[in-house]
């Protein structure tokens, strides 16, 4: 144990997310415990620069490492930090911030620097996509397809990506794919294909109700095509814990999973659109990050109104 205050890093990307972020370096300051944190901000300034100065801060084996911004950033900042004794900590500041409502981090900066200074660190499983590293969630269907027009738009918050997801609804097709999970092979025809290491895209939106962080296991969701007028209530179940529930869709826990589609397209990691090829390799790298999360918390239980 350290016989004084620890270094903690804070790299903020002054460009992503929704929210101003000029006011946060006078937050940390005013609000990070300085009896336990000598802190040290530092800013990104371009694409893939968090991952960099967050693997040299692993490096310097520096304790405790911040990304401030959305689940772009959170993606970079993890990527340089997996397999490292140095545990990450997100103020969250983007649109979804699906990992960091998983961690049961607050989405109000001044409360999120409070979870910094009194943190559950502990670690967690991330996934691999075609060897690319993803930790909340990366898809080959429609959620990447939202994603793209959700990115195009340049808007962010809840209504930008509804009208995104709404504009999707309309135009998107569903496609045909194969898998062979922990050896199990089967094809479908589907029109969301999601792998979830925590259980929501963001917005509290749970693709995945019984996912986990710890279990060493990631899942596969798929949504086959559905009647348009079920899309209300399968949205429904997707905000109320209950989507697993819905005959349309199939979900699968595994540790190793190959898929194979007619042709590449649009995928996503952690909300980031990226093009990837025909043959998808996804692959499970158990406790390979430690986090800085809050106390968890009950949820209260949900009812359908809807028997998909």
């Amino acid at each position: 144990m350290s016989d004084g205050p620890e270094k903690i890093v804070f790299i903020i990307n002054p460009i992503s997310g929704t929210r101003a972020k000029h006011n946060i370096p006078e937050l940390i300051r005013k609000m990070i415990d300085t009896r336990k944190y000598d802190p040290e901000i530092r800013f990104t300034e371009g694409r893939g620069h968090a991952r960099e100065l967050a693997l040299r801060m692993a490096e310097r084996g520096v304790p405790y490492v911040v990304a401030v911004g959305g689940d772009g950033t959170v993606n970079e900042v993890a990527s340089g930090l997996r397999g490292s004794e140095t545990a990450l900590g997100i103020i969250p500041l983007g649109s979804g911030n699906g990992l960091a409502r998983d961690l049961h981090i607050p989405l109000e900066p001044r409360r999120a620097i409070k979870v910094l200074n009194e943190p559950v660190v502990k670690p967690i499983d991330y996934g691999l996509a075609n060897d690319r590293p993803f930790f909340s969630t990366c898809g080959f269907g429609f959620d990447a397809y939202v994603g793209w027009i959700f990115e195009k738009s340049g808007q962010r918050g809840f209504l930008s990506y509804s009208w995104a997801f709404v504009r999707a609804v309309f135009s998107y097709r569903h496609r045909a794919y194969s898998f062979l999970a922990d050896g199990s092979g089967f094809t479908e025809e589907a029109v969301l294909v999601t792998i979830a290491n925590s259980s929501q895209f963001g917005y509290n939106a749970r693709v995945a109700p019984t996912a986990s962080l710890q279990d060493g296991k990631l899942n596969l969701v798929i949504v086959k095509q559905i009647p348009l007028f079920r899309a209300p209530s399968l949205i429904l179940r997707l905000f109320t814990r209950m989507l697993d529930k819905s005959k349309y869709v199939r979900s699968i826990p595994f540790s190793s999973l190959q898929i194979r589609r007619t042709r590449k397209g649009l995928s996503h990691l952690d909300g980031d659109c990226v093009v990837m090829g025909e043959e998808i390799v996804i692959e499970v790298v158990p406790a390979g990050l430690k986090v800085m999360a809050g106390p968890e918390r009950s949820h209260p239980e949900w009812r359908s109104l809807f028997d998909l």
